[in-house]
């Protein structure tokens, strides 16, 4: 896999995608005062179809503004706005790798419970021996 590199047109044929789909998406940001970069970032979606349910993106937190719990303070800002504008909401789904402790340890705090386990696999092709026929 390779990175993605999210331009402001990609970003708004996403945004138009998700409304010709009849999706909402709501984020919350975090901006440190003095750089005015951005520090975190949460997204969830809501669908018109399912009104009960919500699905998380993202959050991240950029790795020099961890340690200060932006984490744990943009989701509970998110779902508190998620109340507000989507009130009939009443179970949001989310997943996180198994080594990610700091958000695993955020979402039980929040109150998520594990619901089922997935597991992906990835194979770096280049690092293979060749093989003889």
């Amino acid at each position: 896999m390779e990175p993605s590199a999210w331009t402001a047109d990609r970003v708004l044929q996403s945004e138009q995608t998700m409304v010709e789909h009849r999706l909402a998406i709501y984020s919350v940001a975090a901006r440190h005062d003095t750089t005015g970069q951005f520090a975190a970032l949460t997204q969830v979606c809501a669908e018109a179809d399912s009104p009960d349910w919500a699905v998380q993106q993202i959050t991240a937190v950029r790795p020099e503004h961890r340690g200060h719990r932006l984490g744990l303070l943009t989701k509970i800002a998110l779902l508190e706005l998620l109340a507000k504008l989507e009130p009939g909401v009443r179970r949001i789904q989310t997943g996180n790798a198994g080594a990610n402790a700091h958000m695993i340890a955020i979402n039980e705090q929040l109150g998520f419970t594990i619901a089922g386990v997935s597991r992906d696999w990835e194979l770096d092709l280049g690092s293979q021996p060749a093989t003889q026929s």
